[in-house]
C-alpha cells in the first residue's frame, strides 16, 4: 500500500511538474534527474528506432527556430526549452516512473488506471483548497501556485477554481485531456458495472472541476464522450445509454450543487462561458482573434521570428496556433505538430494489439482543441505514454510491430 501511494505521488508531481517550495527546481525535475542517473547506472537498452522520428523532427524545429530568429533579428529562441531539452528530460522522468512502478503496471489498462486516479485526486484536492483556508495554506506553504501576481495574495476572490502546480488557467487543459480520455478508455473497456460507475463518478468530477479552472475543458467533454459513443457503439449499445443517462443525472446534481454552494463571482464567471453578452465570456475575445486576425504571407509561411514583446504576448494573441506561427510560420507550427502526432503514433504502433487508436486519436484531438485557446505542449505526457509502452507493456507485440 505505502509502495502503490508512493507511485500515486511521483505520478503527480510529473503529471502537475510542481514546484516545491524547499527545492530550487520542479519536483518534476528532480524526477528527470533521478531517472537520467538511473538509466545508465542499469545500463538501459535505448531502441532508437522507436524515438528517432521525434528526434529528427525536434532537431529540425530546433534549427528552424535558429534560422526564424537569426534573420528577424530578435534572437528569440523559444523552441529549445520545450521541444529539445523538455522532451529528453520527459523521457528519463517517464523512464524513473517505469523503474519503480513496473511491478504494479502490467498494461496500458493499469497505466491508465494510475492516470485517472491521480488527476481525479488532484481534483477532489483544488475543490477542497477552495472551500478551506487552511488546506489552501498547507498546500501554498509545500508548493508554489502558478498564479498571477495580484492573484496569489487573493485566492479567495479569484473568479475559478486553482489546483496545484501547472493546474492553473488553461494550463489545466494538458493533465484534463489525459484524465477525461483516461476515464473513457477504462469505462469502454471494463466488464463490470461498479467499474464504469466509478470511473465514470472520476470523469464527470475531473471535468466539472477542470471547467472551473479553464472553461476550455469543455470542449474536451465533447471528444471524449464522442471517443466513448465510437468504443461501445461496436459492443453494446445499452451500455452507452446507460453511461450517457448516468452523466446527465450526475451533470444536474452537480449544477445544482454549484448553484447552492460557489460563490457568486466564480459562477457568474462559469456561465459566462455560456453568455457571448457578458463582460466575461472569453468566448468573444477568443472568436474576435480567429475571426479578425490576418497574416501576411510571409509572417504565415516562416513568421516574424517573435513570441512575446516588452509588453507581453506578440501581437497581443492568446491562441496556441496564432503565437506559434507569429513566431516561426506555419512551418514551426506543422513541425510542433507533428512532434505531437509522431509520439502518439509510435505508441499506437507499439500497443496495436490493445486497440488504442480511439484512445489516441481522442488525446490528439484534445490536443488541437486546447491550442485553440493557448499554447500548450502536450509531450511530456504523450512521451510518459510512450515510455511505458516501449519500457514496460506488450514488448514483444512491440518488438514485432517495429520490424
Amino acid at each position: 500500500m505505502v509502495r502503490k501511494i508512493f507511485i500515486i505521488i511521483l505520478f503527480t508531481i510529473y503529471i502537475y511538474s510542481i514546484k516545491f517550495t524547499f527545492l530550487p527546481i520542479t519536483g518534476k525535475q528532480v524526477i528527470e534527474l533521478l531517472g537520467f542517473a538511473l538509466f545508465f547506472v542499469n545500463r538501459e537498452r535505448f531502441n532508437y528506432q522507436i524515438y528517432k522520428k521525434v528526434i529528427i523532427l525536434c532537431i529540425i524545429l530546433f534549427f528552424w527556430g535558429l534560422i526564424v530568429a537569426l534573420i528577424s533579428g530578435s534572437f528569440q529562441l523559444i523552441y529549445i526549452e520545450p521541444y529539445l531539452i523538455a522532451p529528453l528530460a520527459s523521457f528519463f522522468g517517464a523512464y524513473f516512473l517505469y523503474f519503480i512502478s513496473k511491478k504494479y503496471i502490467c498494461s496500458f489498462y493499469d497505466l491508465l488506471k494510475i492516470i485517472a486516479l491521480v488527476v481525479f485526486l488532484e481534483s477532489l484536492l483544488t475543490v477542497v483548497m477552495h472551500f478551506s483556508p487552511s488546506v489552501y495554506s498547507l498546500m501554498a506553504a509545500i508548493q508554489e501556485f502558478l498564479l498571477h501576481e495580484d492573484h496569489l495574495g487573493n485566492f479567495a476572490d479569484i473568479n475559478r477554481f486553482t489546483g496545484i502546480g501547472t493546474a492553473a488557467y488553461f494550463g489545466v487543459l494538458p493533465s484534463c485531456a489525459m484524465g477525461v480520455m483516461a476515464c473513457v478508455y477504462l469505462m469502454s473497456h471494463s466488464d463490470k458495472k461498479i467499474n464504469t460507475i466509478t470511473y465514470l463518478l472520476f470523469f464527470i468530477t475531473i471535468l466539472s472541476v477542470s471547467f472551473l479552472v479553464s472553461r476550455t475543458s469543455l470542449l474536451l467533454s465533447g471528444v471524449s464522450l464522442l471517443v466513448y459513443i465510437l468504443y461501445m457503439n461496436r459492443k453494446n449499445s445499452a451500455k452507452v445509454l446507460f453511461t450517457l443517462s448516468l452523466i446527465a443525472l450526475f451533470v444536474f446534481g452537480i449544477v445544482s450543487l454549484a448553484f447552492y454552494y460557489l460563490p457568486d463571482n466564480i459562477l457568474i464567471w462559469a456561465t459566462a462561458a455560456f453568455n457571448t453578452d457578458s463582460s466575461n465570456s472569453s468566448t468573444v475575445g477568443v472568436l474576435e482573434w480567429w475571426t479578425t486576425t490576418h497574416f501576411s504571407l510571409s509572417t504565415f509561411l516562416f513568421g516574424d521570428g517573435l513570441y512575446t514583446t516588452s509588453a507581453g504576448y506578440y501581437m497581443e494573441t492568446d491562441i496556441g496556433y496564432f503565437r506559434q506561427i507569429y513566431y516561426g510560420g506555419i512551418v514551426g507550427l506543422s513541425l510542433i505538430i507533428g512532434i505531437h502526432y509522431s509520439i502518439l503514433n509510435k505508441v499506437n504502433r507499439l500497443l496495436l494489439g490493445q486497440k488504442m487508436k480511439l484512445f489516441l486519436f481522442g488525446l490528439f484531438v484534445c490536443y488541437l482543441l486546447s491550442m485553440a485557446k493557448g499554447d500548450v505542449s502536450m509531450i511530456d505526457m504523450f512521451i510518459l505514454l510512450l515510455v511505458f509502452a516501449d519500457y514496460n507493456i506488450n514488448s514483444k507485440v512491440a518488438k514485432r510491430n517495429l520490424k
